[in-house]
């Protein structure tokens, strides 16, 4: 079976998905914008077990119209896949291939992680997506909240699986690879996060500043550990505070992200939205108890409160409470949550995702499905708009 895959950018946890993928099929990956700078992931250079294609762009940016229909159709004629699938449903090529696919009867599924909570809805824009996405074949989703956007849109349960986010967990349990210069003997608690407004960045730090007001004798520092926009306005706020434990630090490679984790006494995640939160899988891999924002997609398929980690109300005094309950507790007690939630998360590894996409494919309808013309109209104009 040849499995055709459109993205963005190849990531390293795009790479270890397709890597497992590729073990079951021929897998052909195409990059609509390998330039895209959204991440400071280092390129993946070495790719040994399934094809790379770099798809054509203007300087950086997506094709569109007549244009972008031809380059689709000549890839499809020329590959002849099984299957096509889209890392979503949000751009212009992804409905290309959609429509493309529709049109010469190739199978086509997608994968979502959008949450109906995950930011305003409107009635109109709601109706347009549900076409767009009753279009699909099929769709790996992330978790409930996902599912149950997902046939809030009209999508059928049985052509959602799980689980789509996902991470290498045995990475996370690795060696990795040390942070020159980094401190892992001080106690400290993470949070990896890009400096964005909905990481509520502000919200954290000013919630452990009076958490340690409230407790001088906590020595716990907050590493805060990432890149982004904010970093100018975060940086003045966090000198403001003189006992220097919450501390900014720069963004952090892949392969060095295990030991990170390894040392680290538990990981916050307080933002105000978020589809999942891949940070709290990789936390939960590496054995530590989670803190995570009640907005946060993950929560209700991987955060037990009170069992290996707390749901947290992500404002200045839920934050404080939760880390009241957090810093309570002894090393051997959190050690015991970090356990707990790795029998969690084995549940959400790379071979489970796998298992969701062929399965997927599998089970989708064999003969030609209906496309009503509307929703063709609506994806047709997406292309060109």
């Amino acid at each position: 079976m040849h499995i055709l895959f459109f993205l963005h950018r190849i990531g390293p946890y795009h790479h270890a998905r397709f890597t497992e993928l590729a073990k079951n099929c021929l897998l052909t990956v195409v990059e609509i914008l390998p330039t895209s700078m959204e991440y400071d992931w280092k390129a993946i250079d070495t790719i040994d077990n399934y094809n790379r294609l770099h798809f054509k762009n203007i300087d950086g940016k997506e094709l569109k119209g007549k244009t972008l229909l031809r380059e689709i159709q000549n890839l499809l004629d020329q590959l002849q896949p099984d299957a096509v699938i889209t890392m979503g449903w949000s751009n212009r090529t992804y409905m290309a291939a959609l429509y493309v696919a529709r049109k010469k009867n190739i199978p086509v599924f997608s994968m979502s992680d959008s949450t109906y909570d995950h930011t305003r809805r409107y009635l109109l824009l709601e109706q347009i997506k549900k076409a767009i996405v009753t279009s699909f074949d099929g769709f790996v989703t992330a978790g409930k909240r996902s599912e149950k956007y997902l046939i809030k849109l009209g999508v059928p349960p049985r052509c959602i699986y799980k689980p789509f986010d996902v991470v290498d967990n045995a990475h996370f349990q690795s060696e990795g690879k040390v942070i020159p210069g980094f401190d892992y003997a001080s106690p400290y608690l993470l949070c990896i996060s890009r400096y964005i407004p909905e990481k509520n960045l502000f919200t954290l730090i000013r919630a452990y500043h009076r958490y340690l007001s409230l407790h001088p004798e906590e020595k716990t520092i907050l590493y805060i550990i990432g890149s982004g926009p904010l970093e100018t306005s975060l940086r003045p706020l966090v000198s403001e505070f003189p006992h220097q434990q919450i501390r900014l630090h720069p963004f952090v490679q892949y392969h060095e992200l295990p030991p990170l984790y390894r040392h680290a006494k538990g990981l916050i995640l307080a933002s105000t939205s978020e589809q999942w939160g891949l940070v709290v899988n990789e936390a939960m891999a590496a054995g530590i108890p989670v803190l995570v924002s009640k907005y946060c997609g993950c929560v209700d398929d991987l955060v037990i409160d009170g069992e290996n980690g707390w749901v947290v109300e992500p404002t200045v005094e839920g934050i404080v409470a939760s880390l009241e309950k957090f810093f309570s507790l002894s090393s051997d007690k959190l050690r015991e949550m970090g356990r707990k939630g790795q029998k969690i998360i084995q549940q959400f590894d790379l071979k489970d995702h796998k298992i969701a996409i062929l399965s997927m494919i599998e089970n989708a309808p064999k003969q030609k499905r209906k496309w009503p013309k509307f929703k063709k109209l609506i994806v047709f104009l997406r292309i060109f708009l």
